[in-house]
C-alpha cells in the first residue's frame, strides 16, 4: 500500500499566519501620520533614551489644542472692551440695564464708524455701586474690530465720549503684560520727563509717541 505524502499547505498556512501575526498593524484611515511619527519616536527612546520620555510624554500634553481655546481665540480676535460707560441707574431688572447697555454700546460705535450688529454685549463682573463695569462687545468679523479699534482714539476729542476707552479683549496673560508694560512707561515718563506723554505702549512694546506714525508707516509697506 503506498504511503500518503503529507500535504505541506496546513504547514504553510500555519507559518504564514505566524509570520502576518508578527507584522505592524497595516495605516488605516484612523491612523493618523502624526501618530506613527510619536509611537516611532517612542520606541527608539524606549530602547535608546528611556529617561526622555516623561519629557516627550509632558511636550505632547502641552501641544494639544483644545477646541475650546480655538473658538475664545477666534472670537477675542474679534472683540472689544469698553471702559467709562455709566450704569443704568434705578432699581432696573436685568434686561433693563442689558438695554441700557446695548444702546450705549450702539452710540459708541455710531462715533467710531462701525456700522454692524453686535453679536454679543455685556457687562463683566459683578455691580458695585460707584465703579461702573466693563462691557465686552463681540463684532460679527475682524474688519469691524480694526475699525473700532482704529478710530477708537477719536473719542477723546468728542464731547460726552471722552471719559470711554475702547480696547481690544485681552487674556489674563496679556492683561498682566501690558499691565506692566503701562507701569514702566508711567515710571519713565514720571523720572525722566516730568509726567510728560513721551513713552507709551503701542503694539505690546515701549516706544516714543514721536515714532509712531513712522511705525505704521513701515507696517503698511510690509502688507
Amino acid at each position: 500500500m503506498p504511503i500518503a505524502r503529507k500535504s505541506t499547505n496546513s504547514t504553510k498556512t500555519t507559518k504564514a499566519a505566524q509570520t502576518t501575526s508578527e507584522l505592524p498593524p497595516p495605516l488605516t484611515s484612523k491612523t493618523s501620520e502624526k501618530e506613527q511619527v510619536i509611537s516611532q519616536l517612542q520606541a527608539i527612546l524606549e530602547v535608546k533614551a528611556p529617561e526622555a520620555l516623561p519629557l516627550l510624554n509632558q511636550l505632547l500634553q502641552l501641544s494639544r489644542i483644545d477646541p475650546r481655546e480655538i473658538v475664545e481665540t477666534e472670537k477675542r480676535s474679534r472683540s472689544i472692551v469698553i471702559s467709562g460707560v455709566a450704569e443704568a441707574e434705578g432699581d432696573l431688572s436685568p434686561s433693563e440695564r442689558l438695554a441700557h447697555t446695548e444702546a450705549a454700546v450702539n452710540n459708541v460705535l455710531d462715533v467710531l464708524g462701525v456700522e454692524a450688529r453686535p453679536s454679543e454685549v455685556y457687562r463683566m463682573g459683578a455691580l458695585t455701586e460707584g465703579k461702573p463695569r466693563l462691557i465686552k462687545c463681540v463684532l460679527p468679523s475682524a474688519q469691524f474690530y480694526s475699525v473700532a479699534l482704529r478710530n477708537a482714539r477719536s473719542l477723546r476729542s468728542i464731547s460726552g465720549f471722552d471719559h470711554i476707552f475702547v480696547r481690544r479683549s485681552m487674556t489674563r496673560e496679556e492683561r498682566e503684560k501690558d499691565r506692566d508694560l503701562r507701569r514702566q512707561v508711567r515710571e519713565l515718563n514720571d523720572k525722566d520727563h516730568h509726567g510728560n506723554r513721551v513713552f507709551v505702549v503701542y503694539r505690546n512694546q515701549i516706544v516714543k509717541a514721536s515714532e509712531i506714525p513712522k511705525l505704521k508707516h513701515s507696517a503698511s509697506k510690509n502688507f
